[in-house]
């Protein structure tokens, strides 16, 4: 049903395209209104019933490693974070094997008291985290760790009771888990609750190079940060011009910000070919979200350079935080997969020093 879905939709399509085509119909308003209503009914009624984790929760029951659910968790982009999940991650689904391989009751309770002490060192950390950068609206957060807690507390006699629940408990800490991680750490950690002040407030490349995670492809880490460095060169002409009173408006001017506009675009666009050709290079496969990522960073930048060109855009400090802001939030998840996590699992693997000590 979900696929003859998209059947309908990529015929209704194909459908509007031939009749624009022909001239039957124009591009306007009516267009726009009836393309979106077929989306976004797919998107909230089919693609969510499909993909809520809890309609096919009970096949993670065969997960053996990180690698067999790490294609379903999301990343927040804080290293240390991610880094902890993914221990954490490996850890649940050890713990379950272990204790299904050796019933002993003492054993089952050491199992979970490791499990229980990791996920309270978690928890913690990202409870200072929160604190350190004063995340708003964490109450109900905190208030899920408590529950996570109190459950797995309880985990060493229900299996001591009856080993027959082994598997259904694992069900539930893996989808307790991802999506805990893909719903509440996706939310609160997102770049606008805490990363902000810290690039809105940004002056050199020192104050916010720290935000970005390396990949250990040399040439890519370099071009993360020369753009990042550009984008505060452009910042800086428009604090002092700011402050000097120039006009924006004025011919000379305007050269000079579009063209620092055209460098950070230049900068990104040979930096996404790069990236396009290490995957052509290295065969990576389910590359179109990345892709489509690159487009999207494109089209962002050049709609800013003219619409400052058109004399529809302020310049202000606002400029450098939307653009870092997409910057490192792409490097720091869509980047980390691709150029991480993927050769994370090779034998041979071309990044500088294997990458494993960049991170």
């Amino acid at each position: 049903e979900h696929k003859h879905e998209h059947a309908q939709i990529l015929k209704m399509l194909k459908n509007v395209l031939n009749d624009f085509n022909k001239g039957k119909i124009k591009v306007g308003q009516d267009l726009k209104e009836s393309i979106m209503e077929w989306l976004i009914n797919h998107i909230n009624i089919y693609d969510y019933n499909y993909f809520d984790i809890k309609n096919w929760s009970k096949n993670l029951i065969t997960a053996s490693d990180w690698n067999a659910v790490k294609a379903i968790i999301h990343l927040t982009g804080i290293k240390d974070i991610d880094e902890q999940h993914q221990i954490f991650t490996t850890m649940a689904i050890e713990v379950m094997q272990n204790v299904t391989d050796n019933p002993n009751p003492n054993f089952i309770h050491s199992e979970f008291k490791r499990f229980r002490d990791y996920a309270l060192f978690h928890f913690n950390y990202e409870q200072e985290f929160m604190t350190k950068y004063a995340i708003q609206e964490t109450d109900e957060h905190l208030e899920l760790h408590n529950y996570f807690i109190k459950e797995i507390e309880a985990f060493p006699n229900q299996i001591i009771e009856d080993p027959s629940k082994i598997e259904s408990l694992k069900t539930w800490v893996l989808t307790w888990w991802i999506s805990h991680i893909n719903l509440t750490d996706k939310e609160t950690f997102l770049y606008k609750n805490w990363a902000y002040t810290i690039i809105e407030q940004a002056k050199t490349l020192e104050d916010v190079s720290f935000l970005l995670r390396q990949t250990g492809f040399k040439d890519i880490d370099t071009d993360h940060l020369h753009l990042m460095e550009v984008t505060l060169e452009l910042n800086h002409i428009i604090d002092t011009y700011t402050k000097e009173n120039v006009n924006f408006k004025s011919d000379k001017v305007k050269e000079e910000i579009n063209q620092l506009f055209i460098k950070i675009y230049d900068i990104a666009f040979e930096h996404f070919e790069r990236e396009k050709s290490i995957m052509k290079a290295h065969n990576l496969r389910d590359t179109q979200r990345h892709l489509e990522e690159h487009r999207q960073i494109l089209n962002k930048f050049n709609t800013i350079r003219l619409n400052y060109l058109n004399n529809r855009l302020y310049l202000s400090n606002n400029i450098k935080t939307m653009i870092l802001e997409w910057w490192i939030e792409h490097t720091n998840t869509i980047d980390f997969e691709t150029f991480v996590q993927y050769f994370d699992q090779k034998e041979t693997d071309p990044r500088e020093g294997g990458g494993r000590s960049t991170r």
